[in-house]
């Protein structure tokens, strides 16, 4: 797919971003968010080596991400393994971990249409419910739009794709966090919360700074367990 392959290069050669992600405000009470979740056997899909949450809580964190370059680093913490692969289809096995984390990475799976976009969204939370032990939890952080906003642009997406090649960003699509929440009930994920999550003065918006008090964007987490056995 040719947009996970120009997010996979944005991501390798960008290090500014993960630069703006561990110091810009809003991304700080993302970090508080995370606060008593971390536990366990843990998998963090496409953190790009952001580790915003103390590592130490959880037994054994196992990082899936596109970025090649993160993936080959030697260095990071004892209780960490790096693996590659897509959220779409996560390289590990079923009823494994006893926590997934989806931080910032479902607007970054669109994809050539709307179709797509959404079944990639819908399958990277499938494949979450594929991996967690019964019992198991999902906890989503993700930047989220109103959704009047979210049916403006999907029925603009042709126009938004060709606006975002031309400012070099790949393309994203920013659900609703009632769209998640639905998706996340499809999938067979039971107890599903949304919680606010407070923004800061800036943001991140295509890859740049960007004043809070000028997007639309809210910042969501969403819980949700898969049942036990």
């Amino acid at each position: 797919m040719k947009n996970r392959k120009r997010t996979q290069e944005f991501f390798d050669n960008w290090d500014e971003y993960h630069q703006l992600v561990s110091e810009l405000d809003s991304y700080q009470f993302t970090q508080r968010a995370l606060a008593g979740e971390i536990r366990g056997r843990m998998l963090d899909v496409g953190n790009g080596g952001v580790f915003n949450y103390d590592v130490t809580c959880a037994e054994h964190i196992t990082v899936v991400d596109i970025a090649a370059d993160l993936v080959a680093q030697k260095k990071h913490p004892d209780n960490v393994t790096f693996k590659w692969g897509d959220a779409t289809a996560l390289p590990v096995d079923a009823n494994s971990f006893d926590l997934v984390l989806q931080q910032l990475i479902l607007h970054h799976l669109a994809e050539r249409n709307f179709t797509v976009t959404r079944q990639r969204t819908m399958q990277a939370i499938q494949e979450a419910y594929r991996v967690l032990k019964p019992g198991g939890r999902l906890v989503i952080i993700e930047s989220c739009l109103p959704k009047p906003i979210e049916i403006a642009e999907r029925l603009l997406f042709p126009e938004f794709r060709a606006f975002v090649r031309l400012i070099g960003h790949p393309i994203v699509f920013q659900w609703n966090w009632r769209s998640l929440a639905e998706f996340a009930q499809a999938a067979g994920f039971v107890n599903v919360n949304l919680i606010p999550v407070n923004l800061g003065r800036w943001v991140i918006q295509l890859g740049r700074k960007w004043p809070t008090a000028l997007t639309p964007v809210r910042m969501y987490k969403l819980t949700a367990h898969k049942p036990p056995a």
